[in-house]
């Protein structure tokens, strides 16, 4: 099973230091969010096929739709066919609007 998650996403207020109107910056946060993204969703996965062996996403449903001949054979064994799938969960992040980058009122002033 394929996982695909795209997403949009501003940066409402910077106050790391880093210069988000520099496009390699804005690429570099793309790909830790994408990656935050897919650890994310396999730990809940993992719990999900191990620890509940329950299928809380409804897999079932997108099984059914793509493959219903082959659900009416395997349905009475999907329990144990998604505790044991291999699941490929694949994120793409968009930043779109950089946002404002100033002083953070959390972060004291280094001098």
């Amino acid at each position: 099973m394929t996982v695909r998650i795209e997403t949009h996403d501003d940066i409402v207020e910077n106050a790391s230091g880093l210069d988000f109107s520099t496009p390699d910056h804005i690429k570099d946060l793309e790909r830790e969010l994408e990656n935050q993204i897919e650890r994310r969703i396999q730990m809940a996965l993992r719990r999900a096929q191990k620890e509940f062996k329950a299928d809380i996403f409804r897999f079932a449903d997108a099984f059914y739709r793509k493959y219903p001949s082959e659900w009416n054979r395997n349905q009475d064994r999907w329990d144990d066919l998604f505790s044991n799938m291999e699941v490929n969960v694949q994120a793409k992040v968009h930043v779109t609007r950089p946002g404002l980058a100033g002083k953070s009122i959390f972060k004291p002033e280094q001098r």
